[in-house]
């Protein structure tokens, strides 16, 4: 993401927090306690003293007046921190603390492992029942499509995840902030991606109104809440990335003789014209 930077092996830390000032102290404590050198806060849009929480546990802030969105800070905060240095950089968000035991391993795979993107490990630990719904169903099949069927529904859509100094330098801002890019060009440019630890982040997060709507009947329903339709979005954003680097099929070898079809088709389009010149 940068160029002439100094690499270290020290892992740093980038934390989105929009009003999360009852969290962000206690998110960064376990963040240290998980051999993390230095946080990086992206504070954005905030009325509640989040800044100044974080500054007080320690954290580097930046400070954005207006909220940013989703993943966006993630990419800021990580374009940030290469200005000085490429180090191994987790990412976390502020709703909750994350145990300093769930978060290490994500910090022992892109440091000691030889992994370069470091997912979630979500199914291991949601029923399979559960990974029907829209969003895991798109998560499946784009780790389908690029050939990572193993991932299952693993994705850097979810936190924590982690990424070595390797895929910092080859992925770009937007693939960051378009998580399921991250995915396609991981694959692209031969990185190593594995899901490494299973952390629930769907039972401790807190509900956000504009992440969620009354319970109707039926999956379907599910597909009127603003972030599926966002996620669901990012992963055909992604997956058009994919179809533009392999061709229309995904890099899947078409078996069939084409060649033999349009030649098929080139005499029968000559034989109807000599007909129709021969006809008296």
């Amino acid at each position: 993401m940068a160029r002439r930077v100094t690499r270290t092996s020290a892992v740093l830390a980038v934390v989105p927090a929009r009003n999360e000032g009852k969290t962000i102290a206690q998110v960064i404590r376990h963040i240290n306690r998980a051999g993390v050198r230095e946080v990086c806060v992206v504070e954005n849009g905030s009325s509640d003293g989040t800044a100044r929480y974080a500054t007080n546990s320690g954290a580097n802030v930046l400070h954005f007046d207006h909220a940013l969105g989703h993943d966006v800070p993630r990419a800021i905060g990580a374009l940030k921190q290469a200005e000085q240095q490429v180090s191994p950089t987790l990412f976390v968000d502020a709703d909750f603390p994350v145990a300093a035991q769930n978060l290490r391993p994500f910090v022992r795979a892109v440091t000691s492992r030889g992994v370069d993107v470091a997912l979630n490990n979500l199914s291991q630990g949601v029923r399979p029942l559960a990974q029907s719904d829209p969003v895991s169903t798109m998560k499946r099949f784009l780790n389908l499509m690029v050939g990572r069927p193993d991932l299952k529904i693993s994705s850097p859509t979810a936190i924590p995840h982690a990424l070595s100094e390797r895929a910092l330098q080859c992925l770009a801002p937007v693939d960051l902030a378009v998580p399921p890019r991250m995915t396609v060009q991981a694959v692209l440019q031969g990185l190593n991606i594995a899901a490494v630890h299973y952390v629930d982040v769907v039972r401790p997060n807190r509900r956000r109104k504009i992440n969620h709507r009354r319970p109707g009947r039926g999956s379907g329903m599910t597909l009127t809440v603003p972030l599926t339709r966002l996620i669901i979005g990012d992963h055909l954003e992604a997956m058009a990335l994919w179809l533009n680097a392999k061709g229309p099929r995904g890099g899947y070898r078409q078996p069939r003789r084409m060649d033999l079809l349009a030649k098929a088709l080139k005499e029968y389009k000559r034989d109807r014209m000599n007909s129709s010149v021969t006809a008296p």
